[in-house]
């Protein structure tokens, strides 16, 4: 699977303790170095249009006080793989705050002249860190695919997650924590494309791509992937933020 989406700054300042002035005290600069993006010429990974692929540091991302969640996006495209990255911000309740387009698909396969900006993209990635004091999502273990029909499952600690075909639970501690339908994460049934005398339907069953989280603030970033054959190729995954 591959994974795609925007951001601007919105600094979430968490009061200090007020001084005999009445003034809050100011955050603290963050002491770690900020996410950034590479582009890496040594490999064109899947892609079969590519002069190389982004490399990532530090992302997906959480901000030090658990309210901002900052995701690398890319978009799955039929027809020859091209390499394509946004940088997608978003809050707790998996609203989107902003993003940042690196490359777009068109730019990748040479249909517009606009060139990825890798350094203006890390210029905005030190900016939004002063803000946000961002810090790396721990990743689950490889999610294990179950049989069509079964849930998809895996845990790290003691938090569990399971995914089937639209409905995600999340245990913590053995109590569960996240319950819920989410039918707009799947993909519904259409028509083929294979001419006007075809009447074939394609299907894209749903399954549990991975698993990123932050424990300490109850959130998890979950990436629901789709399976796709030659003729009904598999749409781009839908990243989601989860917290209880």
């Amino acid at each position: 699977m591959r994974i795609a989406c925007s951001l601007i700054a919105s600094a979430w300042l968490a009061g200090g303790c007020g001084s005999s002035s009445g003034k809050p005290s100011a955050p603290s600069a963050p002491t770690s170095a900020p996410p950034s993006i590479t582009w890496d010429t040594t490999s064109d990974g899947d892609h079969m249009m590519a002069s190389g692929v982004f490399a990532l540091t530090g992302l997906p991302a959480v901000s030090a006080d658990g309210t901002v969640v900052l995701l690398p996006i890319e978009e799955v495209v039929a027809g020859p793989l091209a390499p394509n990255l946004t940088l997608v911000e978003k809050g707790r309740d998996d609203h989107e705050i902003a993003k940042l387009v690196v490359m777009t698909v068109a730019e990748a396969t040479g249909e517009t002249a606009a060139p990825k900006d890798v350094p203006g993209a890390n210029r905005w990635l030190a900016e939004q860190h002063q803000a946000h004091d961002w810090r790396p999502l721990t990743a689950f273990p490889e999610v294990p695919h179950a049989e069509e029909g079964s849930a998809d499952h895996v845990a790290q600690g003691d938090v569990a997650v399971d995914w089937n075909e639209g409905h995600l639970t999340v245990t913590a501690g053995g109590k569960t924590v996240v319950d819920g339908k989410h039918d707009d994460w799947l993909v519904a049934p259409y028509k083929m494309a294979c001419g006007d005398d075809c009447d074939d339907t394609c299907s894209n069953p749903s399954m549990l791509g991975g698993v990123a989280g932050d424990l300490a603030h109850h959130l998890l970033v979950v990436t629901i992937g789709y399976h796709g054959t030659d003729s009904c190729w598999e749409p781009s995954p839908q990243v989601h933020v989860v917290t209880w």
